[in-house]
């Protein structure tokens, strides 16, 4: 994940659940990351922790 300006903030994968073949994301109302996860054939929604 970056910022605005293109600066890294975090890492969304998990060794524990991990991404296969991620296709897009989306940003929720509530500020959630939405991705089309289309190995696992699902979508993962995940919540940015500061």
């Amino acid at each position: 994940v970056f910022d605005s300006s293109g600066s890294f903030l975090s890492y969304i994968n998990t060794s524990a659940d991990p991404l296969y073949g991620p296709q897009g994301l989306a940003l929720t109302s509530d500020g959630h990351v939405a991705v089309a996860d289309s190995g696992n054939h699902c979508f993962k929604v995940y919540r940015y922790l500061q």
